[in-house]
């Protein structure tokens, strides 16, 4: 009789994925195209320590700057989401799409990648 364990083995082989690392060239690239948002996040936090919440917007300009390199996927699925938002006029400031901006964070980790904060 055969066994069918091959198919299973196969199966969970070829569906399986792995991350591409980010190299050294990559990331330096990339740190020279986000550096004005990673200066301005670092002046923000120097001009108000007591109160980070101030510069949410600049944080997370800075890795949709990134996303947009190395998670093009999930900064399509930010973009999506935002411009839903404006568009139906649901937009009131912070707190949104946060399922996103988390698949980026999860996604720049997986790759390796190093924001400039």
């Amino acid at each position: 009789m055969w066994g069918l364990g091959w198919v299973a083995e196969w199966w969970s082989s070829s569906r399986t994925t792995s991350t591409p690392k980010i190299n050294a060239d990559q990331q330096e690239r990339q740190d020279r195209k986000c550096k004005a948002f990673s200066t301005g996040l670092q002046g923000c936090r120097r001009a108000n320590p007591d109160n980070p919440e101030v510069c949410k917007n600049l944080e997370q300009r800075l890795f949709t700057c990134y996303a947009d390199a190395f998670a093009k996927v999930e900064a399509n699925e930010q973009k999506k989401c935002f411009t839903k938002l404006y568009t139906s006029g649901a937009y009131k400031g912070r707190g949104h799409c946060m399922p996103e901006e988390d698949a980026i964070r999860k996604a720049l980790a997986a790759r390796g990648c190093k924001t400039l904060v």
